[in-house]
């Protein structure tokens, strides 16, 4: 019974830590469940609840507006009024009121040649008296659906008269050469479009439209021409309408330089498109060839009043890059005592040997190595190593480390990542649990064997 309890001991404590890596893993994701949860709530309790009832707006009955019509006088010529009104949707009901009793509501007027008549629409009395003529007359110019003239008007009922009669007219009216429908009388022709010789297209084909009102001719079918490649489109042989652009294109850029004066760039070997374009970099003035492409450019020195003189020579020194050149002897003056050039003393330099106090400006020089200050006459001074920074991160798995001193720059590569020490800890863990229980069962089989 010791060796069992111990057993399952030992299972137990090599388990635990499975355990709590598991479940420290599924904290985290609790967490965020129990978060989107919660907030699925708050945004369900914010909704009003759904109604069972549904809401019937009550019961309107529809009014009828009381009719106005019938006091209103009449604006059309009497001439129109003459026929039977058929407006009223009232049923016709026989008057109650008296003729002496009645306040007298009118109706329009009915004319005929001579006089005008109107009624009461509450009783029986009729009003009939004799048209009153404006006493201008008004010309009435024919159109293709009515006769023209010299008509009368009168004041009261409108009712008009033509004397002078002209016939209507034989032509129509129409908009454009294209309008089948006369303006005024509304009779219908045939008519023939004047198209186009220039096409009319869109995506579903091509016609030619009438010049005057633009209507479309015939729609025909586009005719493809070659399929559409990087370089060119597909198009219409017929109208030159684009069915098809230009293939999109992957550029695979070059990794030589190409460069010209000014600078360098990738090309594209596919489409000749540029790429990285940037000026050519040199360390100074004098430095011929570019740090990145390595083109080669015609520099020339600039050197300035000062020469570097010695008791037997002189130099020039480029003020730009600090080269030495143009060596050459002393040309004594007419008197002999000063180089004629460089106004070196000639006669001091054999007496006494003069000594050059080195000058250094400040500015540093450097290679990989180190750095150093050259003086005017040429001299370095001692080198120096340089004293690198801590460095920082100028891309993936690149450092970048600085010089305090003289700024020269130095990149590193990083290589591998970091160790999976969770993962190894995990292995060990799981191997350490399967050895427990394989020990738990041997023991459990011989104490069931042996009964010890």
């Amino acid at each position: 019974m010791k060796k069992r309890f111990v057993c399952i001991l030992l299972v137990f404590l090599l388990i635990l830590p499975l355990f709590v890596f598991t479940a420290a893993a599924e904290d985290g994701q609790s967490t965020d469940n129990t978060t989107a949860t919660t907030a699925t709530q708050a945004t369900q309790a914010t909704q009003p609840p759904p109604s069972s009832t549904p809401t019937t707006p009550p019961a309107t009955q529809p009014t009828t507006p009381a009719s106005t019509e019938s006091t209103q006088p009449s604006t059309q010529p009497s001439t129109e009024s003459t026929q039977p009104s058929t407006e009223s949707t009232q049923p016709s009901t026989t008057p109650t009121t008296s003729p002496s009793d009645c306040s007298h509501t009118y109706g329009e007027w009915s004319a005929s040649v001579t006089n005008h008549t109107r009624s009461c629409t509450k009783c029986t009395y009729t009003e009939s008296t004799a048209h009153t003529w404006f006493s201008e007359t008004v010309t009435v110019a024919p159109t293709c659906k009515d006769a023209g003239g010299t008509a009368k008007i009168c004041m009261v009922c409108e009712y008009l008269v033509l004397t002078d009669i002209q016939p209507p007219l034989t032509t129509h009216t129409y908009k454009n050469d294209c309008d089948t429908e006369c303006d005024v009388c509304g009779l219908k022709r045939e008519i023939t479009h004047k198209y186009s010789a220039a096409w009319s297209k869109n995506g579903k084909g091509h016609w030619h439209a009438c010049t005057i009102c633009g209507a479309a001719g015939e729609l025909k079918a586009h005719y493809p021409g070659p399929a559409a490649t990087e370089e060119k489109e597909q198009i219409c042989l017929t109208c030159g309408y684009v069915l098809m652009r230009k293939k999109s294109h992957t550029h695979e850029y070059s990794k030589e330089w190409t460069s010209d004066s000014a600078g360098h760039w990738h090309v594209c070997d596919g489409c000749s498109e540029l790429k990285d374009y940037a000026a050519h970099s040199y360390e100074n003035g004098c430095d011929t060839d570019c740090g990145i492409c390595g083109y080669t450019r015609n520099a020339v020195h600039t050197f300035g009043a000062d020469w570097v003189k010695d008791d037997k020579t002189h130099s020039g020194v480029c003020m730009l890059c600090g080269e030495k050149v143009e060596t050459e002897d002393h040309i004594p003056d007419a008197s002999g005592a000063s180089c004629s050039v460089c106004g070196y003393a000639l006669e001091a330099a054999e007496e006494t040997e003069a000594v050059h106090e080195h000058i250094y400006d400040g500015a540093w020089e450097y290679d990989d190595d180190g750095h150093w200050q050259t003086c005017s006459c040429g001299e370095k001074k001692e080198s120096q190593t340089h004293s690198w920074d801590e460095g920082r991160e100028a891309g993936k798995k690149t450092i970048l480390y600085t010089c305090k001193t003289c700024g020269a720059q130095m990149q590193e590569q990083q290589e591998g990542g970091s160790f999976p020490w969770l993962a190894v800890l995990i292995g060990i863990v799981m191997i350490g649990a399967l050895a427990g229980i394989i020990v738990c069962v041997v023991l459990l089989r011989r104490e069931s064997k042996y009964g010890r």
